[in-house]
């Protein structure tokens, strides 16, 4: 008699090591998504999807460098390459309790290296690929790789802090005084 195990491969959820996370006390979730999204457009961001059954919310990604004065300004670090930031918000439920989950990355295109080394890797003495075998038949987009180098901390701190801020009652108004 043999024991057989099967065990499968799921991407695990956000957690405080791959996202900022804060709790949103008060606010129910269907409120929270339409929040988070319209704090990402706050910050900057453009929407490239959105789920509200699932929660998820991502930016289309900006390419180039932060500029000064903007909620993504913070990065260090410098590459000779293009880059790119992109966002992701997650708006769950648990407990009663509703979380919203932010990562910002900034991603570097690395297309031509990744080019390189799976020539290099290949067994073929002779450059024997075929169009069809490099890259034809497919977009550019699919044929463009990013590599994620950071995440950017400062930009997931701000939008947060968007939400958070938009999520709480204003206190614009004075009180009158007797």
């Amino acid at each position: 008699m043999g024991l057989v195990s099967i065990s499968g491969c799921a991407s695990p959820g956000p957690t405080a090591l791959t996202h900022s996370v804060r709790p949103l006390p008060g606010m129910d979730r269907p409120t929270a998504f339409e929040t988070a999204q319209r704090a990402l457009e706050e910050q900057g961001y453009q929407i490239a999807r959105r789920d509200q059954t699932t929660g998820f919310i991502q930016s289309v990604p900006i390419e180039g460098p932060l500029r000064s004065g903007d909620a993504r300004l913070g990065m260090t670090f410098t590459s000779k390459n293009r880059t790119r930031h992109l966002a992701e918000v997650r708006v769950e439920e648990a407990g009663g309790i509703v979380r919203v989950n932010c990562k910002v990355v900034v991603q570097e295109l690395v297309t031509e290296a990744e080019r390189f080394f799976a020539e290099q890797g290949s067994a073929k003495d002779s450059p024997g690929q075929t169009p069809i075998d490099r890259d034809a038949a497919t977009t550019d987009e699919q044929n463009t790789v990013w590599k994620t180098i950071r995440r950017e901390q400062a930009a997931e701190r701000a939008i947060l802090e968007a939400i958070l801020n938009s999520s709480s009652p204003r206190h614009d108004q004075q009180n009158p005084s007797n």
